[in-house]
């Protein structure tokens, strides 16, 4: 399965990106082309809702660790929301749920934000 995304702009500079699919090779060049687009963009806030991802290989981790740093040395949040049980173990595995903000819900990720402002 092609990976399928959809980019929602909120208010204050938050951005959620919804994708669904398989963070392969073809996926992650997919998603970093995306991504690229809206880094370029002034983002507080990258949301990355993952709930749609079946599969994640190494080269996805990279892109989404490459966003997490770009958002992040902007001054911005990163946050990744709805891991499926087989994505939470490789990041588990990678140990990179300490390093990643990682929430349920967009919802809940969106109310970290507002408390944070």
């Amino acid at each position: 399965m092609s990976l399928k995304s959809n980019v929602a702009k909120r208010k204050g500079g938050i951005v959620c990106v919804s994708i669904r699919g398989s963070i392969d090779v073809e996926g992650s060049a997919a998603l970093e082309k995306e991504l690229a687009g809206i880094l370029a963009s002034a983002t507080k806030a990258l949301i990355l809702d993952m709930g749609g991802i079946d599969y994640i290989g190494s080269v996805g981790i990279r892109v989404i660790m490459t966003a997490k740093k770009n958002v992040e040395g902007a001054g911005g949040d990163f946050m990744v929301t709805g891991l499926q049980p087989n994505v939470k173990n490789v990041f588990d595995i990678l140990h990179l749920i300490p390093l990643v903000n990682i929430f349920v819900s967009v919802k809940e990720a969106e109310d970290a934000l507002a408390g944070r402002q």
